[in-house]
């Protein structure tokens, strides 16, 4: 059967219209992410005509959260901002790592940021676990919450960068080497 003649379900009608958006409202009862989809990538924020009048209320957090974000990524700081912070938090640094084409990577390049107390411990660990060589781009010494600092940034560039084809550490996920 030619299904040619059959247009799918999820391209566009026209040719600049973008394909459905997910909701980024919550829902009050269950606190979830809304299922609904928004017609389009052009009504920003991306909001279902039920929580379309909804705003984040960033309140004292307004100065440090970028009002470019998406709804979804401003509450989902906010949550992590308001959170107590854990006994198992602590000092540390905030360091940023590349891998080059040729490093294990197969296109372009990939960046790993994540918190240490031991930038030089953590080179070697990346070097003898994963056999990659990493090379560090920056590293800043964070507040006394390390732990907070890196999912704050983990949350912020989700949304600007996504998070590519690595799940859980590099290339896959290997163990130990996240």
């Amino acid at each position: 059967m030619n299904t040619s003649a059959y247009p799918s379900t999820n391209t566009p009608k026209t040719p600049h219209q973008s394909p459905p958006t997910q909701c980024q409202g919550f829902t009050r009862s269950t606190r979830t992410r809304c299922t609904r989809t928004t017609p389009s990538k052009s009504q920003i924020p991306y909001r279902c005509h039920q929580h379309q009048e909804e705003d984040v209320d960033c309140g004292e957090y307004t100065e440090w959260i970028d009002e470019t974000l998406s709804h979804y990524t401003k509450k989902r700081l906010i949550d992590e901002l308001v959170k107590p912070v854990s006994d198992k938090d602590g000092p540390g640094y905030i360091y940023v790592y590349q891998l080059m084409e040729g490093d294990g990577v197969l296109d372009g390049s990939m960046y790993k940021i994540g918190r240490t107390t031991n930038i030089s411990r953590r080179l070697t660990q990346w070097s003898t676990r994963c056999g990659l060589t990493p090379h560090l781009i920056a590293h800043f010494y964070t507040t006394p919450y390390a732990h907070r600092a890196e999912r704050l940034i983990h949350i912020e560039l989700s949304e600007r960068f996504g998070t590519g084809p690595v799940a859980g550490g590099w290339l896959g996920g290997d163990e130990g080497c996240d």
